[in-house]
């Protein structure tokens, strides 16, 4: 179960990277990608996932914001409830969407 997360963190990045050069990183849809990646990052965290593993899939120099959000996911408390960890999952995602979409203010 955690190389399927860190398969599909690694997919969600490689997307994002392509969307960003393609659309640029102003289009609304590169937010919702950047949300959804943290949310898969902070997944990982939760299901125990070391996070050396999330970080070799990320490149720091095409992706510092995945860089960045997944050091702030590992700082955060991992759960031990299926309910927090979701809960955690869900609300990680969202502010990463959220500072996304204040940086373009």
């Amino acid at each position: 179960m955690k190389k399927f997360v860190v398969m599909i963190v690694a997919a969600i990045s490689a997307l994002i990277s392509e969307k960003s050069a393609a659309d640029g990183v102003d289009n609304p849809a590169s937010c919702e990608l950047v949300g959804e990646t943290a949310a898969m990052v902070m997944q990982a965290r939760q299901w125990g996932v070391p996070l050396s593993d999330v970080m070799s899939i990320i490149d720091p120099d095409d992706m510092p914001f995945a860089y960045s959000f997944a050091i702030i996911a590992y700082e955060l408390p991992r759960y031990s409830s299926d309910y927090h960890r979701e809960k955690a999952v869900f609300e990680f995602g969202d502010w990463v969407q959220l500072q996304c979409f204040k940086s373009r203010q």
